[in-house]
Parts: C-alpha cells; sequence; structure tokens
C-alpha cells in the first residue's frame, strides 16, 4: 500500500517535469515523451477545468454530470457529459463506447467538452426564452419527479402495469418510474394510444407503444403495457446500463447521473433544444449549418426512409395529449414487420411543427440513422451479383430451352407480390398447356427485396436449388439415381470461360457459359469470320439454317442434345412445331448420310416469307417438290452462317411447283467441269435462248458489291418453313467451237476454286416475278447479286463473274 502511493506520487512529480535525485547528480535531463505528457496533463486536467470554471460560474460543480453507459463487449463503456445551468439550458458531449475503464471515458469526455467550448457555455450568459402568453410552466421526464408528468389510473386492474411498477420498486429503489404518456393520431379523432418510457439515466431510455385506436385511456395503457413485457421492458429495467443486482435503498444514494435537473421556468424553442442535445452529432447537419429551423429534420428522415425500399419501414408522428394547454409533445415510432423504434419529446413546444422536428432531431442523436442505414444495406445485399449471373447466364436460358423443347408455347411464368415497399415472386412452371396432377410446380420467395428484378433473381435461383431444371428434364419425375445437378449456386463460377462452343446450345449454358450474341457485318463489305475478321483464301465457311437449334425446338426427350433426322432428309409432318408444313413454325435440317461437322449445324437454303403478298397462292412447303443440291466438301473453320436473299419488288405471283437436280460431280468420262451446267430446253427456268457472256453488262451492276454478309442462324425464320427454293441444277450443252469461242466465268471459277482449295462451288436458282434469282454457294458461303435474270445461265455467268473478281481481289490483298 505504501509502496503504491509513493508510485503514485513520483508519477505525478514526472508529470509535472521534475527528475529524480539520482539522475539530477548523474547530470542526466530527462524529459518526458511531449505527446504521452501532453496527453495524460491534457487528461488529468480537463475535468479539474471544467469544475473550476463551473464553481467560478456558479458557486458548485453540482451542473456537471457524468453518466455512465455500458454495452455489450469487454471496452464498452461510455460516457455522456450533461452540464446544466440553473436556468434549465444545457448541453451535452458524448464519447464512443471504446473505454475499458470509467475513468478513461470521463476524461475523454471532457475533452470533448473542452474542445466544443463547454467553457465559453459555462462562462457566458444565457438569457430565457420570452414567456408564452398561452404557454404555462411545464416539466418533463428530465426536469420534473417523475410523477408530475405520469397518467394516473387507479382504474387499470392489468397485472402488466403491476408488474412493472413492483420491478421498478425492486431493482431501482424507487428512482426510476414508469411514464405513462397517452397519446392521440391525427388521422383517427376520438381515439388514443398509449406510451411507457423507462428511463433509467438522461441518456438511457426506451419508449413502448401501444396502438391508437383505443377508446379509453384504461385499454391503451393496459395494451401498451401488456406490448412493453413481451418486448422485454423488465429485463431492462433489471440489467439496462449494466445494473447486475436490484440497488439497495438503504446504502445507495441517488447518483449524479439520476438527479433530476433543475426545473426550467419556459418552454424550449427548436434551436435550444438542438443545441442540447449531446455532440458531437451523429449526422453531417453541423457542417451545413447550426441553425436548427434550416436542417430540415423531418424531411432528412422521410429521404432516408425512401432510400430503404425494401425495408418495409413506415415512419408515423403522433401528438401527446397530457400536457398543458399550448404546449406540445410528438412521438416518432419506425415501425418494422416484428419490430420498431420510437422517440419521446414531452409537451414543451408551442408549435407542432417544432415539437414535430425536434423529436426527429432526438432520435438522430439516438442513431436511427445507423438503423436505416443496416436495414437498407442488409435489403442490398439479399441479391448478390453472383447471383445475378447464375439466375440469368444459366439457370433461365436452360430452363426456357427445356419447356420450348417439349412446348413452343410454354415459357416460365413469374408472378409477383408486394407488402409495404418490398416485392416477393412466385415462379411457376407448367409441364403441358393441360397439365395434369404432379406437372405444375410453384417455387416463392417471400417479399423481402426492393425491386421486381431483384425478387425474379432470387426466385429463380430458389427454385434451382430446389430442382426445377430437374422437374423439366424428366419431365415431373424422380431424377436417376446417382445424378448431380450442375445447377449449384454455391459451386458456380461466375468467371468462368464464356466461350460457346455452339451458340444456343443448352449444354453450353448448363456449363455456366452464357449466350453471345451473334456479330454481322454490313453489305458490301466482303467475308468476315465469326468475329469479325476476313476469312483467309483456302477456308470455306458453311451456310447454317438449322432452325431447332435456334428456337429449341426438339424432341422431349433430347435437352441439350443436337437434333437428328432422318436419312432420307424427310421430315416428320406429325411432330407438332417441327416439319415442312405451312404454319409449322420451323425448318428442318437435312442431312445427307453422315453427320455434320462441328456439332448439328446443316445446310438449308433460305425462303422468302409464307406472309410476303408476292408469294400469295403458292403450295406449301410440304407438298412441294424442291431439293436441296448435295452438301458441298467441309473446311477447317467452325460453321459460319449468311444472310437470306432479300425480297425482290413486284407484283404477286403464284409459287412454281417445279423440281430441281442435283449437281453431279466430274467423273473422268464426264465432259462437264465440276458445277459447270448450260440450259436445257426442258429447264422450268428458262425463257429463252441464253445469252453468253459477252453480252453487254448494264454500268449499274458493275457497281453493285456482292452481298458477302454474315448472319446467325437465327436469320432461318420459322415463317419461312412454307416457301422452298426451286434449286436445279440444269445440264449444260457445250461444243468445243461454242467453248473456245466463249470466256466461261462458270468454268474459271471453278478452277480457281480447284486450284485454292475453297471447296466446289455449287449454283442455286430460285423463281421469283418471272424471272430467275442466282446464288452461288462455296463451302459455306453465299455469294448473291441484288438483281434477277432472265436465264440460269445469265444469272450464273453474272454471279460468277464477281465472285471471280471479289475472291481474286481478295487473294492478291
Amino acid at each position: 500500500m505504501q509502496s503504491a502511493v509513493l508510485d503514485r506520487i513520483a508519477k505525478n512529480l514526472s508529470d509535472i517535469g521534475t527528475i529524480a535525485f539520482d539522475d539530477y547528480l548523474q547530470g542526466h535531463s530527462i524529459q518526458p515523451a511531449p505527446s504521452q505528457h501532453c496527453t495524460s496533463a491534457t487528461d488529468g486536467n480537463a475535468v479539474t477545468r471544467l469544475h473550476q470554471a463551473c464553481r467560478r460560474a456558479f458557486h458548485s460543480a453540482d451542473a456537471l454530470k457524468f453518466e455512465f453507459i455500458e454495452h455489450p463487449g469487454s471496452r464498452n463503456k461510455q460516457c455522456i457529459l450533461t452540464i446544466t445551468k440553473p436556468d434549465g439550458v444545457r448541453r451535452s458531449y458524448a464519447t464512443q463506447p471504446v473505454f475499458a475503464k470509467k475513468n478513461e471515458a470521463k476524461s475523454e469526455a471532457a475533452k470533448i467538452a473542452l474542445d466544443m467550448g463547454a467553457l465559453d457555455f459555462l462562462a457566458g450568459e444565457t438569457k430565457p426564452v420570452p414567456d408564452s402568453p398561452r404557454s404555462a410552466e411545464t416539466s418533463s421526464a428530465d426536469s420534473a419527479p417523475p410523477d408530475a408528468m405520469s397518467v394516473q389510473s387507479t382504474t387499470v386492474p392489468e397485472a402488466f402495469v403491476d408488474d412493472i411498477e413492483k420491478c421498478c420498486l425492486d431493482w431501482r429503489a424507487g428512482r426510476v418510474t414508469p411514464h405513462w404518456v397517452p397519446f392521440f393520431d391525427p388521422k383517427l379523432p376520438y381515439k388514443q394510444g398509449c406510451a411507457l418510457r423507462i428511463q433509467l439515466s438522461p441518456h438511457v431510455a426506451r419508449i413502448y407503444l401501444s396502438g391508437s385506436t383505443f377508446d379509453t385511456l384504461s385499454d391503451a395503457k393496459g395494451a401498451c403495457a401488456k406490448a412493453a413485457v413481451l418486448e422485454g421492458v423488465l429485463d431492462f429495467i433489471k440489467h439496462g446500463n449494466g445494473q447486475t443486482r436490484p440497488s439497495s435503498p438503504i446504502q445507495s444514494t441517488p447518483s449524479t447521473s439520476q438527479c433530476p435537473p433543475v426545473a426550467p421556468t419556459t418552454p424550449w424553442t427548436l434551436q435550444a433544444f438542438y443545441d442540447s442535445l449531446p455532440r458531437p452529432f451523429p449526422e453531417s447537419f453541423e457542417t451545413q449549418t447550426h441553425d436548427a429551423s434550416q436542417i430540415n429534420a423531418l424531411g432528412w428522415m422521410n429521404s432516408m426512409t425512401q432510400n430503404a425500399r425494401g425495408g418495409k419501414l413506415i415512419l408515423s408522428f403522433f401528438f401527446t395529449s397530457n400536457g398543458p394547454p399550448g404546449l406540445h409533445g410528438c412521438i416518432l415510432k419506425l415501425d418494422r414487420p416484428g419490430e420498431y423504434k420510437a422517440s419521446l419529446i414531452d409537451a414543451r413546444f408551442p408549435k407542432r411543427s417544432d415539437a414535430k422536428a425536434a423529436v426527429c432531431l432526438q432520435a438522430v442523436s439516438e442513431g436511427i440513422g445507423d438503423y436505416i442505414h443496416s436495414i437498407a444495406s442488409a435489403v442490398d445485399n439479399k441479391v448478390s451479383p453472383t447471383m445475378r449471373s447464375f439466375s440469368s447466364s444459366l439457370v433461365y436460358p436452360a430452363l426456357t430451352s427445356g419447356l420450348s423443347k417439349i412446348d413452343t408455347v410454354l415459357h416460365p411464368h413469374v408472378e409477383y407480390h408486394k407488402e409495404r415497399d418490398a416485392y416477393g415472386a412466385t415462379l411457376v412452371i407448367r409441364l403441358s398447356t393441360l397439365p395434369a396432377s404432379g406437372q405444375v410446380q410453384r417455387y416463392t420467395v417471400p417479399s423481402h427485396y426492393r425491386s421486381k428484378a431483384d425478387a425474379k433473381v432470387a426466385v429463380i435461383c430458389h427454385a434451382a436449388e430446389q430442382g426445377v431444371i430437374e422437374f423439366v428434364r424428366f419431365r415431373g419425375e424422380i431424377p436417376p439415381d446417382g445424378y448431380i445437378s450442375p445447377f449449384n449456386l454455391h459451386t458456380f463460377n461466375p468467371d468462368a470461360s464464356r466461350k460457346r462452343k455452339q451458340s444456343g446450345s443448352v449444354e453450353d449454358v448448363e456449363q455456366g457459359q452464357p449466350a453471345k450474341k451473334k456479330q454481322r457485318t454490313k453489305r458490301g463489305t466482303g467475308a468476315r469470320s465469326r468475329r469479325g475478321h476476313p476469312t483467309p483464301m483456302g477456308q470455306s465457311l458453311s451456310v447454317c439454317a438449322s432452325s431447332d437449334q435456334i428456337h429449341g425446338i426438339s424432341g422431349p426427350d433430347d435437352m441439350g442434345l443436337s437434333q437428328s433426322v432422318p436419312a432420307d432428309g424427310l421430315c416428320d409432318p406429325s411432330r407438332p412445331g417441327v416439319g415442312g408444313g405451312v404454319g409449322s413454325g420451323a425448318t428442318r435440317p437435312v442431312v445427307y448420310g453422315h453427320r455434320v461437322p462441328y456439332g448439328a449445324q446443316m445446310y438449308a437454303p433460305s425462303y422468302p416469307s409464307v406472309l410476303d403478298p408476292r408469294f400469295a397462292g403458292g403450295d406449301g412447303m410440304g407438298s412441294s417438290g424442291y431439293g436441296v443440291h448435295a452438301l458441298p466438301a467441309y473446311g477447317s473453320d467452325p460453321p459460319r452462317t449468311v444472310d437470306a436473299m432479300p425480297p425482290e419488288r413486284g407484283p404477286s405471283r403464284a409459287w412454281p411447283g417445279a423440281s430441281s437436280r442435283t449437281l453431279r460431280r466430274p467423273t473422268e468420262d464426264a465432259e462437264l467441269e465440276p458445277g459447270e451446267v448450260v440450259s436445257s430446253a426442258e429447264s422450268d427456268f428458262s425463257v429463252g435462248s441464253s445469252r453468253n457472256e459477252d453480252s453487254e453488262v448494264p454500268p449499274n451492276e458493275e457497281e453493285i458489291g456482292l452481298d458477302m454478309s454474315e448472319k446467325g442462324k437465327e436469320s432461318v425464320d420459322v415463317g419461312n418453313a412454307s416457301c422452298r427454293s426451286n434449286d436445279k441444277a440444269k445440264a449444260k450443252e457445250t461444243s468445243p467451237a461454242n467453248t473456245s469461242t466463249t470466256v466461261s466465268h462458270v468454268k474459271n471459277l471453278i478452277d480457281y476454286c480447284a486450284q485454292h482449295h475453297c471447296g466446289t462451288p455449287s449454283f442455286h436458282e430460285m423463281q421469283c416475278q418471272g424471272r430467275l434469282l442466282v446464288w452461288i454457294v462455296i463451302g459455306r458461303e453465299r455469294f448473291d447479286l441484288p438483281t434477277t435474270y432472265a436465264t440460269a445461265e445469265e444469272g450464273r455467268q453474272r454471279v460468277a463473274k464477281q465472285v471471280l473478281a471479289r475472291l481474286s481481289k481478295g487473294s492478291s490483298s
């Protein structure tokens, strides 16, 4: 004990600059570290300076009240210093709850008070607010005995009221009294409610509310007491503010934090009330203005509540009805399902607007801003970026594709429901347009999301976790043993490779690879590869027109698999949505004797729309005899699609019913080169004798660029299924005299392609408006001119000439 006292004395002497005698004899001049000395001196002198200033001003230090609040945790102590003048004007200064000892928190509170001008407040003279002619002397729970403001009622036999009052007597020795404050809702006349305030210290209080729909005060008080007990008011009375055992009424004396301050003689103004709130203020109002009337706390509260969309917050205001005539109090209630926050201001303001603004300022001082921010942040975090990517790029495309394979009219249906300002959603999946038992499944998420988009993402992720893809894939049956779903949000990697093996494939979607949009090049810009770069010579591109892969039309048991057709290339008209009949909705791919490389992309010509009035009156594609040329050799590049032929303008004409023949490959005994044909007398396309290449070419056709634009598989429209082109291969009769005098661009093109390994060109014609459309397919690329010709030979020569020129130009460059 004696050693501890000596150590304390030595420390105090060292703090004021003294040194030990031995050190002095040795010539050492020991000086404490400046930062440590200044901090210690400031901490130790701050409380002393406040006490001295208070005694000089009021001849007593009773105006200083240090209030300690304990929060959960080891370093959990907080101190609030309240300075109250004899006229009732006060200032409060609060620390953060980060101190392990009360002395440390007390010193920090004194320092904050000095930094924020507490000495000037004590030295200055505060004039009282002029009396209002309609006001009377009033007091509040902070400034008057508790019984003065409590609503007395001896006719309430409720046991809950008795339990609360008895707990206050047993655990707080009568120093804490329940305050029953009646209030009313301006929207509900002749109705009232009751509020209970339990105030353990000037800055530790809780408010409990009943509804505002009761006819009598007794009923409202009983309902408020019951609600308070259910919300834990008894535990707050017993253990609030860190108390662990009941207070002893004999040994204990009223602490400074529980002594009521001097009662004010005048009502408060809004500015005086704002200045009395603890500093520093939680929000940055003081950086803008110090005028309470310009802060607009009510607008700030409304804005904060609206910005927390999805939090189901409702802001309500009620006015107290127990104050003196001419003075108004207000209650703020921020309601949320299952909980609420409330603040209470006693009737001390001449205007209702001031009371409303004051209760908003008090709620902000009590930390309601952080509470709203936490709710808004929790709502935003309910839908993460991973969930958005998982639903939009993986689950929803697979779900849509799977339903379309069952029936093209089926699709996921999302129903939304709303609670206050939050949205929920229900995903409805039907396996048939007329579903039977077990063919309908519903997946629901509650109304916890800020928007419909977030609710949709949440319900899709929830459905994926519940097995919605398996429900569609296995048609409502139980998955086989050992099946592991690839649709798992916890194992989903949003940064996985996005390269697609085939556009529109459900297999890619299941692997987390979202679909890519096709790129198109403008007309006349030359052939382009898949990523928009020019295709090198010697590599061919394919014409792909598989409607099944584009629109997801397939059999009921092959979700995510490529489609196949019989070897004869005929479509099954019995299957709905697939076939060659008018209105079937899709064009069936044709494979000649072998599977096509790179998946299920196949060659099929583009057809004019059946809805086009130029082709009215023609036979449907199901009864047409038009054939398809043999598939050209495939190159090493992936498939590539091209544009369909643009429609021609002109009067309507019926669709012809002609047939076509397949181009033959050259043999040793054949007189014609591969792909070279001549007009025959029986040709359905020939109108007169064919013109040779020496005929004059119109100048405008020389300037027309070939249509070499790319196009994805979506260029094959399901409405074009009823119109198929009349592709014919005509045998051309040639003679040595004729071939020796006439330059055949067709032959030159064939030779060029054979020399550069571009693939054998195939020639196609289609009759339109009494003339012929002609195009050439080389490998997987289609070349044509936006014009028509009188004969097939003329068109072949013209197009072949332009193709040869373009290919030669591209090769030279």
